[in-house]
């Protein structure tokens, strides 16, 4: 009986350490299986970091892209700005300056016209006095004809001392 005993046990305990054996052959292969995958996990989690900060790396270099392009667009519009506020003063002075030229020539031409009426008054007032000159020459002479050429009476004298013909 206590050898029965002896061997069940041995026996009892041989399969204990068997299944002890096995179970532990079975952890170490859970163990090793979540190794795997562990690392493989790792692995792959290490992957999206890396194209994660990647992404994040080439997104910065696009804002700071965009911000440089959007400053430069700012500027650019600044620049057209100032260009078109410069292109209306001096459109505003070509304008002026036209009209400037528009109201000289305008002037030139009424004193041009307003000469050209005075020479004509001056030839007609220079017959005027070349007739009146004639006129006194012929008075002073005494002789006044009529327009038919023929004399108009006897000479007249004129005193300065009355207003009277003698």
């Amino acid at each position: 009986m206590k050898e029965d005993l002896r061997v069940t046990l041995k026996r009892k305990i041989n399969e204990f350490d068997g299944r002890i054996r096995n179970s532990f052959v079975l952890i170490r292969e859970d163990i090793n299986e979540l190794t795997k995958t562990v690392d493989l996990m790792r692995s792959f989690l290490k992957e999206r970091e890396r194209k994660f900060e990647n992404a994040w790396i080439d997104e910065d270099k696009l804002r700071k892209k965009l911000k440089n392009n959007v400053d430069e667009f700012n500027q650019n519009i600044l620049q057209l700005k100032i260009a078109l506020a410069s292109v209306r003063k001096i459109q505003k002075d070509l304008v002026l300056t036209g009209d400037l030229a528009n109201i000289e020539e305008g002037i030139k031409i009424s004193f041009k016209n307003e000469i050209l009426g005075y020479r004509e008054e001056l030839k007609s007032l220079r017959e005027i006095v070349k007739e009146s000159d004639r006129k006194i020459g012929v008075l002073e002479k005494g002789v006044i004809k009529n327009g038919n050429g023929e004399k108009n009476g006897s000479k007249r004298k004129w005193s300065f001392w009355s207003n009277q013909p003698r």
